[in-house]
């Protein structure tokens, strides 16, 4: 004889191998774009975490800001990521359980691939120095926040 397909318990045919969902509510298949959008994401933002802000305070000085040292703005651009993750993460589970882990990873994925894209075209203006800074900053908050959906949509 010849083999018999696998079944559920259930009775139904158990589905291929690659076309299982990575999450809750995931369309079939559409793992490969959201993978592809999770790598892409996660490149940019290790790409400007170790090629970008290590060149930030260079970039801080050159606006000569008049409101606080480099040190200072540089610090608080640094830090608005993880304080921004750390403070949305509750946020991120109760909209995961509202609308699903897949709806949360790309709002997540989007979020943080648009505030990464708003801190590669802020203007460096040395007459705006404030104006940039605050834009840095914004855009590291917008990051954390996307990286917290994204994080607990894969990881919960």
């Amino acid at each position: 004889g010849g083999s018999r397909p696998r079944r559920r318990a259930n009775g139904g045919p158990m589905a291929p191998a690659h076309a299982a969902p990575l999450l809750p509510g995931e369309p079939a298949g559409a793992s490969w774009p959201i993978i592809a959008l999770m790598c892409g994401v996660s490149f940019t933002g290790n790409a400007l975490i170790g090629l970008v802000l290590p060149f930030l305070p260079r970039e801080i000085d050159s606006l000569k800001p008049a409101f606080a040292t480099v040190e200072a703005i540089n610090s608080a651009i640094m830090a608005a990521f993880p304080a921004a993750m750390l403070l949305s993460s509750p946020f991120a589970a109760w909209l995961s359980a509202r609308r699903g882990r897949y709806a949360l990873l790309k709002a997540g994925l989007l979020t943080e691939a648009l505030a990464t894209l708003l801190f590669a075209i802020t203007p460096l203006e040395p007459g705006r120095a404030l104006r940039t800074c605050v834009l840095f900053g914004v855009a590291r908050v917008l990051q954390g926040v996307g990286a917290s959906g994204a994080n607990l949509a894969v990881f919960a």
